[in-house]
């Protein structure tokens, strides 16, 4: 590489809260004890040694892409300021960025949520943000406050000392249609229905 190797730039992109989400896989032919431990603290995602097997490239790619998996069951948490940092190499930079979207929707789910919010939050552009939860967890920055919103709703659904209408204006819809249709739209099911056939049974089992 004419600039720097393979270690700086890992470095620079993993410093970097725009880039630090994507995968990096470092292929050195250089001692392998060395560059390996090199590699991953500069923020490497995983090391392999030249020559390599295609067969352990894929089975490396595989555990990013399933690590990539638990990252966006973590984003979707109904409970998100309580949920556990997905299992894998997730580092401090990352964790922090989660965190802050975690803990700004968790606690702003009764108003009116923009992507200009969130992204003041983490101190990203609107653009930069949307790139960056695309393709870290496929999921678009209002998709996932709706999510929230949907997932939560359903914690509280299982109060029926709450209205269905009181539900709604706690995790921010304006109206009881628009609630009813985004929440059929996710769970299969209105809201009535999920309560009817959850809280029902459940007392049944009591």
């Amino acid at each position: 590489m004419p600039e720097m190797d393979g270690i700086a730039l890992t470095k620079a992109l993993k410093s970097n809260l725009a880039t630090s989400h994507i995968p990096v896989i470092l292929l050195s032919a250089e001692v392998p004890d060395t560059f390996m431990q090199e590699s991953l603290e500069g923020g490497a995602d995983a090391y392999l040694e030249k020559p390599f097997s295609p067969k352990k490239l894929r089975s490396t790619v595989d555990n990013l892409i399933e690590n990539r998996r638990r990252i966006y069951d973590f984003y979707i948490s109904s409970l998100p300021s309580s949920g556990e940092l997905p299992t894998g190499r997730v580092s401090a930079i990352e964790q922090k960025f989660l965190r802050g979207i975690q803990e700004y929707v968790s606690t702003n789910l009764h108003r009116n949520i923009t992507i200009d919010d969130l992204a003041e939050v983490v101190c990203l552009s609107p653009s930069s943000l949307y790139k960056k939860m695309k393709e870290y967890a496929d999921i678009s920055p209002m998709e996932y406050v709706m999510k929230v919103r949907l997932h939560r709703a359903v914690e509280l659904l299982k109060d029926d000392s709450m209205s269905v209408q009181e539900v709604a204006q706690s995790v921010g819809f304006n109206t009881h249609s628009f609630f009813s249709e985004c929440f059929k739209r996710e769970f299969g099911m209105t809201p009535r229905q999920w309560r009817t056939q959850n809280v029902s049974k459940a007392k049944n089992v009591k």
